[in-house]
C-alpha cells in the first residue's frame, strides 16, 4: 500500500462507476487458456471497455480484460486496484489495449505468481482484431514469453465483446470544492504534502500510520524521503472528493510530475487499522 512512499510510483488511472461492471450479455463470448509453467487456467469472462492507456492519461484506448473470473467492483476503479486484486490472486488472465487504429497492442499478463509486470507489445495488421468498432470488438490474442521470463506463460485466447463507452463525468461544483477541503482525507494529505516539502521527517511522521514508522527504521529511508519531494505534488486547488470500496478519492489540480503545466489528477488516501489516513496512489 504504501509503494509511494518509497518508490514515488505514479501512473495514469480513471475512477470508473460501478454501474459499468456489469455481468456480460450474450454478445460478450470468450475461449481459451492462459498457461504459467504448465499449469492451465481457463479464460471463462471479457470485459471491454474504453480507458486511458495504463501508462498515458491523455491517450485514449480499448481494454479488454479476459479472466479465468469476473473482475471485481472495486478492481475497475482503477489500473492500481487491478493490480492488487491481482496481487491477491481475485484476477488471473491477460489485460490488452488497443491503439484506435487497431494495429497496436499492449498485453499484460495478469497472475499473483508473476512478480512485477510482464507484458508485450504488438504492431502491424497481424495484430489487429478481427472486428474492431466504436461499439465491439472480437480478436484472437496468443503470446509465448517463454523466453521473456523465468516462468513459461503462454496465452491463446478468442473473444467477442461489447465495448462500454468512457463514462460521462460530471463537472465538480463549488460545493463540491468547499466540502472538500473539509474532508479529514484531505486535511490528512495537507499534512503529509506539507511535511514532505518543508523536508520535516519528524512531521510526517507525527501523521503517519505505523507501518511507516517501520519503514523509517530502514537506513535507506532518509535518503528516499528526500527523493519524495519531487514526486509529490503540490496542490494548487481541490476539486471533488468521493468515497468508493473504502477509499477516499480526492480530484484536485496540481502542476505535473513530468511537466510544470497545472494538470487535473487524483490522490487516493485509505484508512489503515488504527484509523490513520495514508496515500494508496496519486495520478498528475
Amino acid at each position: 500500500m504504501y509503494d509511494w512512499l518509497l518508490c514515488g510510483l505514479v501512473t495514469a488511472s480513471i475512477v470508473i462507476p460501478p454501474a459499468l461492471a456489469t455481468a456480460p450479455r450474450q454478445d460478450d463470448r470468450v475461449t481459451g487458456t492462459f498457461v504459467i509453467d504448465g499449469d492451465t487456467v481457463a479464460i471463462r469472462h471479457v470485459l471491454a471497455r474504453k480507458v486511458p492507456a495504463f501508462w498515458d492519461k491523455e491517450k485514449i484506448v480499448t481494454q479488454v480484460l479476459l479472466t479465468a473470473e469476473p473482475v471485481p467492483d472495486e478492481a475497475l476503479e482503477d489500473g492500481f486496484s487491478l493490480l492488487d486484486a491481482v496481487r491477491a490472486g481475485k484476477v488471473t488472465g491477460v489485460r490488452l489495449e488497443y491503439e484506435d487504429d487497431g494495429r497496436s497492442v499492449t498485453g499484460h499478463m495478469l497472475s499473483e505468481r508473476l512478480t512485477g509486470d510482464l507484458s508485450i507489445s504488438l504492431s502491424g495488421s497481424s495484430a489487429r482484431p478481427a472486428v474492431y468498432t466504436a461499439s465491439g470488438i472480437e480478436g484472437r490474442f496468443e503470446a509465448d514469453l517463454t523466453d521473456m521470463n523465468d516462468m513459461a506463460v503462454l496465452v491463446d485466447v478468442t473473444w467477442s465483446a461489447r465495448v462500454r463507452p468512457m463514462p460521462v463525468v460530471v463537472e465538480p461544483t463549488a460545493a463540491d470544492a468547499a466540502a472538500a477541503l473539509q474532508h479529514p482525507a484531505v486535511v490528512a494529505w495537507q499534512a503529509i504534502e506539507k511535511a514532505i516539502h518543508t523536508g520535516d521527517k519528524a512531521a510526517l511522521l507525527k501523521v503517519a500510520p505505523t507501518s511507516v514508522h517501520e519503514m523509517a527504521k530502514q537506513p535507506d529511508f532518509d535518503e528516499n524521503f528526500k527523493m519524495m519531494k519531487d514526486m509529490t505534488p503540490k496542490v494548487a486547488r481541490y476539486l471533488r472528493v468521493t468515497e468508493k470500496f473504502g477509499k477516499v478519492i480526492i480530484e484536485a489540480e496540481a502542476p505535473g510530475l513530468m511537466d510544470p503545466t497545472l494538470k487535473r489528477g487524483t490522490i487516493t488516501m485509505m484508512k489503515d487499522d488504527a484509523g490513520v489516513w495514508w496515500v494508496e496512489t496519486m495520478t498528475f
